[in-house]
């Protein structure tokens, strides 16, 4: 109840900056350790994302940014993700109407960035493509 309280107060941009920190470790603990079965999987996901309607794209967006924090093995950042998933989709949704085509597109194109770099191993492109995803993002927010 305390949490759903705190969230209820809680600006986009600060669920922004939640989800890219937890996503950068996510991302840096994988980095050596993420099994083949995972990268396939997260690749998947991010095939998904781009393949949906307008519709169904913000639920299949938050589950690979869910599923690359579950894969990580740290079980209070999995807690968190889950505790809050209707307020994180509420908050995709809402982000991703904002986007215009062009960073639509981008912000997918981040996803297939993310899995390549996982599978090469590579941390620079990995993080560059984590902060270009929630950059856009928070360039769009509401004031």
């Amino acid at each position: 109840f305390e949490m759903i309280c705190l969230i209820n107060k809680t600006k986009p941009s600060e669920i922004v900056q939640m989800r890219k920190a937890q996503e950068l470790e996510a991302f840096a603990t994988l980095i050596d350790h993420a099994e083949p079965w995972q990268i396939a999987t997260l690749e998947a996901l991010a095939d998904d994302v781009n393949q949906k309607d307008a519709k169904e794209r913000p639920a299949a967006d938050l589950l690979f940014h869910r599923k690359l924090i579950e894969f990580a093995g740290n079980s209070i950042m999995t807690a968190t993700t889950s505790a809050l998933s209707f307020v994180f989709l509420s908050n995709v949704s809402e982000n991703l109407r904002r986007l215009n085509e062009e960073q639509r597109l981008i912000t997918q194109s981040c996803h297939t960035n993310i899995v390549k770099a996982l599978k090469d191993h590579d941390m620079e492109v990995g993080i560059n493509a984590i902060m270009l995803h929630y950059d856009i993002v928070k360039n769009n927010l509401p004031e």
